[in-house]
C-alpha cells in the first residue's frame, strides 16, 4: 500500500509541474470548480469504500492524497475544503462502516483515523506549500520573461550587442545584434583577426592593440570606429571590452558591447556644420555676439567684441567682461542679468561699455534663453546705441521736453500666464485700462475684455506665445475708445506686454493732416485770385474807356455800367479768396454784421452740402462792428467746416448774430479774454 501511494504521489508532482508549465491563467473559475468537485467526489467515493470496509483497516490514509487536487484549482481554499470533507469522512467512518475485524480493539481502531486525520492535515499542508512554491516560479518565469523581452527590445532600439572571447581557446561569442550592427549573416563567429579586418584601415592597428592589451593586461578599452559592411559603406560602432578575471586573479576571457552610433555621428556632424555656420554669421554682424550656459559662464564672444574692448576672445571667455561695463550701471545690469537667469524676465538691458579708445559708450544689450537636448544656451547681442542717444540728445527743446516727459512715465505693462490669467500689471496699466488690479488679477484676460477675444490683440498674443518670438503692432480697442501701441515679449510662464495710449497722437496727426490740406487749397486759392485778378482789371480799364465814349443815358452807357459793376463784383470776391489764401493785408472797416453773414449764407451753403441745414439768427439793432471782412468770413468758414465735420451722418447749424459786453464776468465765465485794469 505504501509503495503504491508513493507511486501516486509521483505522478501527482510530475502532473503539477507539467500543468504549472502550460497554465496561463491560474485564477480561472471553472478551473477552481471543477477541480474542486473532482476533489469532493474523490473523497466521496472514499467514504464509500470506507462504509464497505470493516473497521481495522487503515482506510482513513485514503482520504490524504485528494486534497492534492486543490493544487489544480490553484486556490488554498479548494485545499481546505477537500481536505475538510475526508477529516469528515474518516471520522464518520467509524460509525458507519461494516463491522470490526476480529481481535481488533477499538484503541486502535481510534489510533487508526487519528493517523489518518494527521496524514489528511500533512497532506494539506504539504499541498499549500507546493501551490506556493508553483505560484513563486511563475512569478519568477513572468518576471525572467519580461526582463528578456525588454533587454531584446532595448537591444534592438540603442542598437547595442553583446560579445565575449574565451581564453585561451580565442573562442569568440556573438548575440544576434552583433551581427546586425557589423552588417554580417547570422552564423559562425570567425577569428579575430577576419574581424579586425573588416574595420576601416586606419583604425585596425589601434583596435588591435586595444584588444591585446585588454586580453593580456587587463586594459578596458573604449573606442569609436567605422566597420565597413560588406557593401563597401563605412558605419560608425562604438566599441567597448574589458577583462574577466578568476578566482586565481587570471583573465579567462574579455567581454564587451558593440552599439551602432552612426546615426548619432551624422546628427553630430550636423551640429557641427550648424554650429560653424552660426559661428560665420555671428563673425560677420557689426556687434558684440556672446553666448554663455546656463549658469552665465560665457562659452563664445566674437571677434568684435574682442577688437571692440581692445582685448582677446579667449581672455573675454576666462574672465567675462563685466569689467568694460561702467561702474554706474553695472549693479542694474547684474540684477536683470540674474532675473533672466532664473527666468524671471528676458534680459533686456542699457549700459555703458569700455571702448579700445578709453571712452563709454552706450549699448543696448538682449539675450534669449533656447533649451536644447546639450543643455540651456543664452544667446546674446550687444549694439551701439552711443549715435542714437546723442541724436537724441541734440533734438530740440520741445523734443527732449517731450522724451523726457516719456521717459518718466512708465509704459503700461501686464503678464499673462499660458492660461491668458493676469499674473501681474504695473500702476500705469490701471490707468490706462480704467480698471484696478484687485479686479484682473488672477481672472482670465479674455473674460474681462470680451470685446478683445478674436481681435488682432488676441491673434498677436498667441503668436507670440507659439513662435516664442517678440511681437509689435498697434490696434484700437472700441469700448475704451483707445489706440494702442503694443509690444509683447514671450517668456517661460507666459507672455509679457507692455503698451501705451497713442490716441492722442493718432488725433493730432489727422488734424496736421487736415492743415495740411487747407493750407495746399490755400495756396491754390492765392493763385487762381491773383490771375483772376489781373483779368478784372483789364475788364474794369476797358469798360471805363468805354463809359467815356458813349453819351449818358444811353443803350450802350447802361451796358458799360453793367460791365463794370460785375467786374466791380468779382474785384471784391477776389479780394476775399486773398483773404483766404492769406495774401491780403488786414483792413479793418466798420460793418453791418447782418449784411456781412447774410452775404456769406449762399457760400456757406454750397460748403456743408445738402445734408446740413443751415439756420441764421440776425440780432435788430446790432451795433456796428470795426473788423477786416476777409478775416471774418474766413473765421465763419472754417467754424462752419468743424461744424460740418462734427457731424458725418448730417445735422442742423445755428448762426446767431448778437450784441455782447466783454466784461469781467464774461471773462471768467468764458475764459476767453482777460480785461486788463487801467
Amino acid at each position: 500500500m505504501m509503495k503504491a501511494f508513493e507511486n501516486f504521489c509521483a505522478r501527482l508532482m510530475q502532473k503539477f509541474f507539467l500543468s504549472s508549465n502550460n497554465q496561463k491563467n491560474s485564477d480561472n473559475k471553472h478551473i477552481f470548480i471543477f477541480w474542486t468537485a473532482v476533489g469532493a467526489l474523490t473523497q466521496l467515493l472514499v467514504f464509500c469504500g470506507d462504509m464497505l470496509t470493516p473497521l481495522g483497516f487503515a482506510h482513513g490514509i485514503l482520504y490524504a492524497p485528494a486534497t492534492f487536487f486543490g493544487l489544480f484549482a490553484n486556490r488554498v481554499i479548494s485545499i481546505w475544503l477537500i481536505g475538510s470533507l475526508g477529516m469528515l469522512g474518516t471520522g464518520l467512518g467509524i460509525f458507519y462502516s461494516n463491522g470490526t475485524l476480529p481481535n481488533v480493539g477499538y484503541e486502535y481502531i481510534l489510533l487508526n483515523r487519528l493517523l489518518g486525520w494527521g496524514t489528511i492535515i500533512a497532506s494539506a499542508v504539504a499541498a499549500m506549500i507546493l501551490l506556493r512554491l508553483r505560484r513563486q516560479r511563475r512569478v519568477s518565469q513572468v518576471a525572467l520573461e519580461d526582463t528578456a523581452s525588454l533587454l531584446q527590445v532595448a537591444s534592438t532600439v540603442g542598437g547595442l550587442g553583446g560579445w565575449r572571447v574565451k581564453l585561451p581557446e580565442m573562442e569568440s561569442y556573438w548575440s544576434a545584434e552583433v551581427f546586425k550592427i557589423l552588417g554580417r549573416p547570422h552564423g559562425t563567429v570567425p577569428d579575430i583577426d577576419t574581424i579586425i579586418g573588416w574595420y576601416d584601415e586606419k583604425y585596425q592597428v589601434d583596435v588591435r592593440d586595444k584588444f591585446e592589451k585588454c586580453v593580456f593586461e587587463g586594459h578596458p578599452f573604449d573606442t569609436e570606429i567605422q566597420v565597413i559592411h560588406p557593401d563597401g559603406t563605412p558605419h560608425w560602432v562604438r566599441l567597448v571590452g574589458e577583462a574577466v578575471w578568476n578566482d586565481q586573479g587570471q583573465i579567462e576571457a574579455a567581454q564587451g558591447a558593440v552599439q551602432d552610433i552612426d546615426k548619432h555621428k551624422a546628427v553630430q556632424k550636423e551640429i557641427e556644420s550648424s554650429r560653424e555656420e552660426w559661428q560665420l554669421l555671428a563673425e560677420s554682424v557689426p556687434m558684440i555676439v556672446w553666448t554663455t550656459n546656463s549658469l552665465g559662464r560665457m562659452s563664445y564672444v566674437n571677434q568684435f567684441a574682442a577688437g571692440y574692448m581692445g582685448s582677446s576672445a579667449r581672455q573675454l571667455i576666462q574672465e567675462g567682461w563685466w569689467q568694460y561695463v561702467h561702474p554706474d550701471d553695472k549693479p542694474n545690469a547684474k540684477a536683470i542679468w540674474k532675473a533672466a537667469l532664473m527666468g524671471v524676465q528676458p534680459f533686456l538691458a542699457e549700459f555703458r561699455v569700455l571702448r579700445h579708445d578709453g571712452t563709454w559708450r552706450w549699448h543696448l544689450a538682449r539675450a534669449v534663453r533656447v533649451d536644447a537636448s546639450q543643455g540651456a544656451q543664452w544667446y546674446g547681442t550687444a549694439m551701439d546705441i552711443q549715435d542714437f542717444k546723442e541724436a537724441q540728445e541734440t533734438g530740440s527743446q520741445l523734443a527732449s521736453r517731450l522724451v523726457e516727459t516719456m521717459e518718466s512715465v512708465a509704459d503700461a505693462i501686464f503678464v499673462l500666464d499660458h492660461d491668458w490669467i493676469f499674473t501681474y500689471m504695473n500702476r500705469q496699466c490701471e490707468t490706462v485700462l480704467e480698471r484696478k488690479r484687485e479686479e484682473l488679477l488672477s481672472r482670465c484676460v479674455w473674460d474681462e475684455f470680451p470685446q478683445a477675444r478674436g481681435s488682432k490683440f488676441q491673434l498677436e498674443y498667441e503668436r507670440c506665445v507659439k513662435e516664442h518670438a517678440t511681437v509689435r503692432f498697434d490696434a484700437e480697442y472700441a469700448l475704451l475708445k483707445k489706440h494702442f501701441e503694443v509690444s509683447a515679449y514671450p517668456h517661460q510662464g507666459g507672455v509679457i506686454v507692455y503698451f501705451r495710449d497713442v490716441t492722442t497722437q493718432k488725433r493730432l496727426a489727422e488734424q496736421l493732416q487736415q492743415a495740411q490740406r487747407i493750407d495746399a487749397l490755400g495756396k491754390l486759392t492765392g493763385g487762381v485770385a491773383h490771375d483772376f485778378n489781373n483779368l478784372l482789371t483789364v475788364i474794369l480799364g476797358n469798360a471805363e474807356i468805354l463809359a467815356e465814349q458813349f453819351p449818358p443815358s444811353t443803350q450802350e452807357q447802361a451796358l458799360t455800367q453793367m460791365i463794370s459793376s460785375a467786374a466791380q463784383r468779382g474785384a471784391e470776391m477776389t479780394q476775399r479768396l486773398l483773404t483766404f489764401a492769406r495774401k491780403q493785408s488786414l483792413e479793418p472797416q466798420v460793418l453791418e454784421l447782418n449784411t456781412l453773414v447774410k452775404d456769406m449764407s449762399p457760400l456757406l451753403r454750397r460748403s456743408l452740402g445738402q445734408q446740413i441745414w443751415v439756420e441764421i439768427i440776425y440780432c435788430d439793432g446790432l451795433w456796428p462792428t470795426l473788423v477786416d471782412p476777409g478775416q471774418l468770413e474766413m473765421a465763419l468758414l472754417n467754424l462752419a467746416i468743424n461744424a460740418r465735420d462734427a457731424m458725418p451722418n448730417g445735422g442742423r447749424l445755428l448762426i446767431e448774430t448778437s450784441n455782447t459786453v466783454l466784461d469781467e464776468d464774461y471773462a471768467a465765465q468764458h475764459r476767453l479774454c482777460c480785461i486788463n485794469r487801467p
